[in-house]
C-alpha cells in the first residue's frame, strides 16, 4: 500500500505529469506569462498552513486572475485549479490532518470540478475546498492543544542553541505565530520566548557550575551569539551576572 507520504508523492507526481502532458498536447508556451508565480503559490500554501482564510482567498483571486490573463486554455486552468487544491491538501496532511479525510475531499473536488460548469464556478469550488482543508486543520489543532504545547517544548529542548525565533517555532508545527502564542500562554502561563529563555538559562547555569568554559562559549552554546546580550539577560532573570553566578557557586562548594 505504501506510507501516507508515499501516496502523497505519487499523487503529486501524477498531477504534475497530467499538467505537463496537457501543456505539450495543447502546444502552449510555458514561459512566465503562462504560469503562476512560484512565490505567490508558496505564499498561498504557507497561509493555508497558518489557517489564514482571508489571505488565502486574496491570493487565490490573484492566482486565478493571473491564469485568466495569461491566455491559458480552459482545460489547463481547470487542471491548475486541481493541482493547487491538491497541494493545499498536502499542506493540511503535513499539519496533522488525516490522509483519509483529505483524499476524500480531493475525490469530491475532482468529481465536482469535472462537471460542465463555467470557470468562475470552478474557481469558487477550488476556494471552497481549500477552506475545508483549513477547517480540518483548525479542528485538529483545537483538539490537540496539549500536544502542540509539548511539541513546542520538545523543539526548544533540541534546538535552544540555535538562533530561534517565534516564526521558526510556529512554522515547525504549522501554526500562525498569533495562534501559537495564544495557546502556549493559556496552557503554560508563559510566552514561547519566555520558555525558550528559561531553557537557555537553565543550561547556562549548569555549564557555569560544571565547566570552566569561557562565558563567550557558554553564551553561544545556549543560543546567545552576543556575549554581552547573554550577560544582560542572565543578570535580569537570575539577579547576578554569569561570572558572579560562577564565583558564588564555587564559594558555596568550599
Amino acid at each position: 500500500m505504501g506510507t501516507p507520504m508515499e501516496k502523497l508523492r505519487e499523487m503529486r507526481s501524477s498531477e504534475m505529469a497530467w499538467h505537463l502532458d496537457k501543456r505539450i498536447n495543447s502546444n502552449q508556451s510555458v514561459d512566465s506569462k503562462t504560469v503562476c508565480s512560484i512565490d505567490k503559490e508558496k505564499e498561498l500554501f504557507d497561509e493555508v498552513k497558518y489557517g489564514n482564510k482571508d489571505k488565502v482567498c486574496l491570493l487565490l483571486d490573484e492566482i486565478f486572475n493571473d491564469m485568466l490573463s495569461s491566455g491559458l486554455k480552459e482545460k489547463l486552468i481547470e487542471t491548475r485549479c486541481l493541482e493547487i487544491a491538491i497541494m493545499s491538501s498536502r499542506t493540511a496532511i503535513e499539519g496533522g490532518v488525516s490522509l483519509e479525510a483529505t483524499l476524500h475531499l480531493n475525490d469530491q473536488l475532482i468529481k465536482e470540478i469535472n462537471r460542465p460548469i463555467n470557470l468562475k464556478k470552478k474557481f469558487e469550488l477550488t476556494k471552497s475546498f481549500i477552506n475545508r482543508y483549513i477547517n480540518l486543520l483548525h479542528k485538529k489543532n483545537k483538539l490537540h492543544k496539549p500536544e502542540i504545547i509539548q511539541k513546542v517544548k520538545e523543539f526548544i529542548n533540541y534546538n535552544y542553541a540555535d538562533k530561534l525565533s517565534l516564526d521558526q517555532i510556529a512554522n515547525h508545527i504549522y501554526l500562525s505565530t498569533s495562534y501559537l502564542s495564544k495557546i502556549f500562554k493559556e496552557g503554560t502561563g508563559k510566552t514561547v520566548i519566555e520558555h525558550l529563555t528559561k531553557v537557555r538559562l537553565r543550561e547556562a547555569k549548569r555549564l557555569l557550575r560544571e565547566t570552566e568554559k569561557p562565558l563567550k562559549k557558554i553564551a553561544k552554546w545556549t543560543g546567545y551569539y552576543d556575549a554581552s546580550y547573554f550577560s544582560k539577560v542572565f543578570k535580569k532573570k537570575i539577579g547576578v551576572t554569569p561570572g558572579q553566578y560562577r564565583i558564588n557557586d564555587h564559594r558555596s562548594n568550599w
